[in-house]
C-alpha cells in the first residue's frame, strides 16, 4: 500500500541515518577510545504490526547494526546500545491513531476509552530519562538492545 517513494523516505530516516551517525561518532571515539552510542528503535522492531512492515523493517535493522557494532567493540570503552521502547505518547501517534479513535475503542480496546490509552503509555519524558539513565551507565544494559515496556493492547 505504502508508495515507493515514502517507503524509501522512511527507511532512510529510520535506518540509514542511524547508520551515518552511528560511523560518524564512532570515527571520534575511536581516537578518544571511549564513548556511547545510543540508538533509538522501536518494539515495532521485534513485533510486527498492521500496516507498518517498513517501520518494522527499519527498526529491526536498526536493532541488527547496534547488536554487530556492539559485538566489534566488546571489551573496549565504546559501548553501543539501542533503546526500544514501546507506544509513547507523541503527537505523530495521536495523529496515526486519532482517525480510527471509534473503531478502536468499540472493537479493540471494548473496556476503556482511546484517552485512558494515552494515559497507560509511555511518556516522551520517560523515553528521555531512560536514554540519559543508559548514557550515564551504559554497562548496567544486560543487551545491546534495551526493551522498554509500555502499555500494548
Amino acid at each position: 500500500k505504502t508508495p515507493p517513494e515514502k517507503r524509501k523516505m522512511i527507511f532512510a530516516l529510520n535506518y540509514h541515518a542511524a547508520e551515518e551517525a552511528c560511523y560518524a561518532a564512532l570515527q571520534q571515539m575511536e581516537k578518544q577510545r571511549v564513548g556511547t552510542i545510543i540508538n533509538v528503535s522501536s518494539i515495532a522492531g521485534f513485533k510486527s504490526y498492521k500496516n507498518e512492515a517498513i517501520y518494522g523493517t527499519s527498526k529491526a535493522a536498526i536493532n541488527k547494526l547496534t547488536e554487530h557494532l556492539a559485538l566489534e567493540y566488546k571489551g573496549t570503552k565504546i559501548a553501543v546500545l539501542a533503546l526500544a521502547p514501546g507506544s509513547v505518547d507523541t503527537p505523530l501517534l495521536r495523529k496515526a491513531i486519532e482517525p480510527n479513535r471509534a473503531f478502536l475503542e468499540k472493537e479493540v480496546f471494548k473496556t476503556f476509552t482511546l484517552d485512558q490509552y494515552y494515559e497507560r503509555i509511555l511518556k516522551p519524558e520517560q523515553v528521555g530519562k531512560h536514554i540519559i539513565e543508559l548514557a550515564e551507565s551504559p554497562q548496567t544494559a544486560k543487551e545491546p538492545v534495551v526493551v522498554m515496556q509500555s502499555y500494548e493492547f
